[in-house]
């Protein structure tokens, strides 16, 4: 092996190294992930009258508006796959925008007359 390639090789197997001690310390960080089963209404209710900040927001207001439309993905992603598991392959629901934005409309109607403090899992259950 010549100077050259040994040193590519050692320079390489130090990137490799360093890598991976990187990923291993993300890894062991808690990731911020929410109790879906949990859920209320209520905390429903207040991210859907987050997710949209109106025009021109403030900075805070557009961060917050963000959050809440990532909290809303991710507790439509949780009901699709909750009905899909319910209603097995025939009733498997295509997770589609006309699809959530429908569904959040009905689970919104459950929550209203379920009351703030019924679950999502709750109201999900009564679609």
């Amino acid at each position: 092996m010549t100077a050259r390639t040994a040193a590519l090789v050692a320079a390489c197997t130090a990137c490799t190294l360093w890598a991976t001690a990187a990923n291993a310390a993300a890894d062991t960080k808690q990731p911020n992930l929410i109790d879906m089963q949990g859920v209320t209404c209520a905390q429903y209710a207040r991210a859907l009258s987050y997710a949209n900040p109106g025009a021109k927001p403030t900075k805070a207001k557009a961060a917050l508006a963000v959050t809440a439309q990532d909290d809303l993905v991710q507790a439509m992603t949780w009901v699709n796959g909750y009905l899909t598991a319910r209603d097995g392959a025939k009733g498997a629901h295509a997770f589609t925008r006309d699809w959530i934005l429908n569904t959040m409309g009905k689970l919104s109607g459950v929550c209203k007359a379920g009351g703030g403090a019924m679950t999502l899992s709750d109201a999900a259950a009564k679609l």
